[in-house]
């Protein structure tokens, strides 16, 4: 249905949500942060979720062990829920992110991305600034030189230069990071 559900936060179990919309009250610390044995968004036959996980301006750990990594469903949730940076479609989405220029929806698979804040076996999704690729929360000459190594390569996620869910490190990318970037320094 179209309703919604607030909480402070949600640990240690696994998130089905069916439809309306389960949001995180906005904290922004470690004591807002969530983790998940699993989430799963109930799709329609077009695979496009019928709810929402309205993260805010927190961060969510999803466990991811190496022979089941849910990343390909949690990309796809991100990416629906994007809307070419309305922030309106279902699936994990951020209100917060919706309202602040500058800001997106982080994610790195701590199986996959090495040297960046999620541990093996733990998706980390995050409220962050665009162009922060290993969640860090901040925008530094680091995350620049992951954009321009990775640039005109196919197959890349957010840890990579993918800032817009699309797989691919391009022009597109490289704008939104410009647009972060002024943002993080204006903040």
């Amino acid at each position: 249905n179209d309703g919604k559900l607030t909480t402070t936060q949600i640990t240690n179990v696994g998130l089905v949500v069916n439809g309306g919309t389960v949001q995180l009250a906005p904290n922004g610390t470690p004591a807002g942060a969530s983790s998940l044995n699993s989430l799963v968004l109930a799709t329609d036959s077009n695979n496009v979720p019928l709810g929402s996980l309205d993260i805010t301006n927190n961060s969510v750990s999803i466990l991811a062990a190496a022979d089941a990594d849910p990343i390909s469903s949690i990309v796809g949730y991100l990416k629906t829920a994007y809307d070419k940076g309305a922030w309106d479609g279902a699936g994990i989405q951020s209100s917060a992110v919706a309202s602040q220029p500058g800001t997106g929806i982080g994610y790195v698979d701590g199986n996959t991305d090495t040297g960046t804040a999620a541990a093996s076996g733990i998706i980390l999704v995050k409220d962050t600034w665009i162009g922060d690729v290993n969640l860090d929360g901040l925008i530094t000459p680091e995350d620049m030189s992951v954009l321009t190594s990775n640039f005109g390569k196919t197959g890349m996620d957010w840890a990579q230069g993918d800032l817009n869910y699309d797989g691919v490190v391009n022009g597109d990318d490289w704008a939104l990071f410009a647009l972060g970037a002024a943002e993080f320094k204006a903040g």
